[in-house]
């Protein structure tokens, strides 16, 4: 904001635009997801999502990709004031009334994502780069891979 010598307080709509303009120009749907999710629906699954961040932004942001209709529950960071690490997952599982052996995530962070739902007790799916498995991950080479595994 500094470098455009905006003053929150007097410019907010002009804020709003720039985080806008932002946040669209970043969005980048994985290969399969829509086809993923549309799937799992269509077969009777709930979709929760569990995203880092703020609420407001990961709403817009499966709205632009065009995944909200597909999506039953989106659980935040920013909503929930704790990260996946500190307890998103839990807060997710109590707000879904799902236990985690009930549950599939899918992840692409091993970190923040895989874990944290193994640690859980959760089937976890890693999608990204080639890297060694912890015990009870499986690997996706991409979310299109998902329906195979599903049938």
């Amino acid at each position: 904001m500094e470098e455009f010598s905006i003053i929150p307080h007097h410019h907010l709509d002009i804020v709003l635009v720039i985080y806008n303009k932002a946040l669209a120009r970043h969005l980048e749907l994985k290969e399969g997801a829509l086809e993923a999710l549309r799937e799992l629906k269509q077969s009777g699954f709930s979709i929760m999502i569990v995203s880092e961040g703020p609420h407001d932004a990961q709403e817009a942001t499966l709205a632009r990709l065009g995944l909200a209709p597909y999506v039953d529950l989106l659980i935040t960071s920013g909503q929930e004031r704790c990260s996946k690490r500190d307890g998103l997952l839990k807060v997710a599982l109590a707000k879904a009334g799902c236990l985690p052996n009930n549950c599939v995530f899918i992840g692409d962070n091993m970190e923040w994502d895989i874990l944290p739902a193994l640690a859980l007790g959760m089937a976890a799916f890693y999608v990204g780069e080639d890297m060694q498995m912890p015990a009870g991950a499986k690997k996706l080479s991409s979310l299109a891979d998902l329906h195979r595994l599903l049938k």
